[in-house]
C-alpha cells in the first residue's frame, strides 16, 4: 500500500485554449483543453447537486480546517484579493483564466482504514500537521471525504500576496525563472514535484507504514509488489 498526494492549480474561468491531438492514423486536430474551474472544484467538494456524477451515494464532507461558510465563500474572497492585487500593482487585470487556486488531495488506503483505524487516525493527523506546516495561513480548507473508493482529503491554498496560484505549486515554482516549455523547465518541474512526494514520504507516509512509490514505478506486478 503506497501514499497518494496530488496537487493542481485552478482559474476562475477554465481556459479556452486549444491544443493538438492526434489519434493513430489520424490527422492532428485542434481540441479544447477542457478543465475544471474555481467554483466547480467548490461544488464538488461540498457535493452540490449535480456536480460529483463520479460518486454513487454523496455524502456531505467533513471539515478539518475551515467550514462550509469559508468554502462556499473562497471565490468571492479570491475576487478580493484579485482586486486589491490590482489597486497596488495597477496595470491589467488579472484573467479570467489565471490561475488563482491550488487544490491538493491525499488519500488512505480503504482497505488498511478498516483494519488499522488507528493508523488512519495517525495519518490524517500527520497529513493536515504538514500541510499547516507547509502552507501556513494559505491553508484555507481541508476536508475530508468518506463517500468514494478510498477515504481522501482535499485541501484548498490561496494568497492574498501571491495571487498567481501558480507561485505556491512546488513545481511551477520551480520552473518559474526558466523559459518557459523547455527540456530545462521540464526537468526543474518534475524534479520539484519528485520533492514534494519525498517530503510527505518523509514526514506522514512512512510513520504510517505506505510505501513511497507503487508497482509499476518498480516495474513488478501487483501480486509480487
Amino acid at each position: 500500500m503506497y501514499q497518494f498526494i496530488h496537487i493542481e492549480t485552478y482559474a476562475r474561468q477554465a481556459s479556452t485554449k486549444q491544443k493538438p491531438t492526434k489519434k493513430a492514423g489520424a490527422k492532428t486536430e485542434a481540441k479544447v483543453k477542457t478543465k475544471q474551474n474555481v467554483s466547480r472544484i467548490i461544488a464538488e467538494a461540498i457535493r452540490a447537486e449535480g456536480n460529483c456524477p463520479h460518486v454513487t451515494d454523496p455524502k456531505p464532507p467533513r471539515y478539518i480546517v475551515g467550514d462550509d461558510s469559508v468554502m462556499q465563500g473562497m471565490e468571492a474572497e479570491i475576487a478580493q484579493n484579485l482586486e486589491a492585487h490590482h489597486k497596488r500593482v495597477g496595470g491589467k487585470k488579472v484573467r479570467s483564466d489565471a490561475h488563482v487556486l491550488l487544490s491538493g488531495i491525499a488519500s488512505f488506503p480503504r482497505e488498511l482504514q478498516k483494519t488499522e483505524p488507528d493508523t488512519y487516525k495517525k495519518w490524517e493527523s500527520k497529513t493536515v500537521k504538514k500541510l499547516k506546516k507547509k502552507y501556513g495561513d494559505n491553508l484555507k480548507v481541508v476536508l475530508m471525504h468518506d463517500d468514494e473508493d478510498h477515504p481522501h482529503i482535499h485541501f484548498y491554498v490561496y494568497s492574498a500576496e501571491k495571487v498567481n496560484a501558480k507561485e505556491l505549486h512546488d513545481g511551477y515554482a520551480a520552473a518559474a525563472h526558466l523559459p518557459p516549455i523547455t527540456k530545462e523547465a521540464g526537468i526543474a518541474h518534475a524534479n520539484a514535484m519528485r520533492e514534494l512526494q519525498s517530503a510527505y514520504y518523509a514526514e506522514v507516509g512512512h510513520a504510517c507504514g505506505l510505501l513511497r512509490d507503487g508497482p509499476k514505478r518498480k516495474r513488478m506486478d501487483r501480486a509480487t509488489y
